[in-house]
């Protein structure tokens, strides 16, 4: 509270330790716990006349959170929220899009009515898609995952790394990790650090 009461006088004093670890950003809110923030962007992936790699508005949604979503898992936090910014019209694309993130929250388990916000581009047109989710989780330091691994840990690769232009990326390739899946390793006991691969 003292740290609170002098950030709100001066901007220059920083309310909270942060630090980056891997992808994410971790923000210490007390000596247990911590607030947890992975970002992810797609631009040229979407239905639009100048996209690159083309998929439906709902399929970017879908691969847009479980970036991020999967991040969140993997470091052994809990998802409080989660936010999209797009970089098109409400509609129809944004609506197919933001019900792509809702059914990849939907997917772990998360509750219809979890927490999802964030805008879209209603002012400008636009021929390319845009988009960015950003998800956040609480953990408590304890069952902060990265970095540890333990001497004689043995390491497993779970799924096919696919990233478009170059490869055929489906919601219906079992090859792919998803969310769910990196959700039911992570109570597997005797799994330590887990490490998604990119996009």
């Amino acid at each position: 509270m003292e740290e609170y009461v002098k950030a709100k006088r001066s901007m220059h004093h920083a309310i909270f330790q942060t630090s980056q670890v891997r992808d994410l950003t971790v923000i210490e809110l007390s000596a247990d716990f911590s607030l947890v923030v992975a970002v992810d962007s797609d631009g040229g992936i979407g239905p639009k006349p100048n996209d690159l790699v083309r998929v439906s508005g709902y399929e970017a949604g879908r691969f847009g959170a479980r970036v991020p979503l999967m991040e969140i898992l993997a470091c052994g936090a809990v998802p409080i929220a989660a936010f999209d910014s797009l970089a098109v019209e409400m509609e129809p694309l944004g609506r197919e899009i933001i019900r792509g993130v809702r059914d990849e929250l939907n997917s772990i388990g998360l509750p219809k009515n979890f927490s999802l916000s964030g805008s879209t581009e209603d002012n400008v047109p636009t021929s390319e898609t845009g988009m960015g989710v950003v998800v956040l989780g609480v953990v408590r330091k304890s069952d902060f995952r990265p970095g540890s691994s333990m001497n004689r840990d043995e390491v497993f690769a779970i799924g096919i790394p696919k990233s478009g232009p170059e490869d055929v990326v489906d919601l219906k390739d079992h090859d792919i990790a998803d969310s769910a899946c990196l959700s039911h390793v992570r109570q597997v006991t005797g799994v330590h650090d887990i490490l998604p691969v990119g996009s």
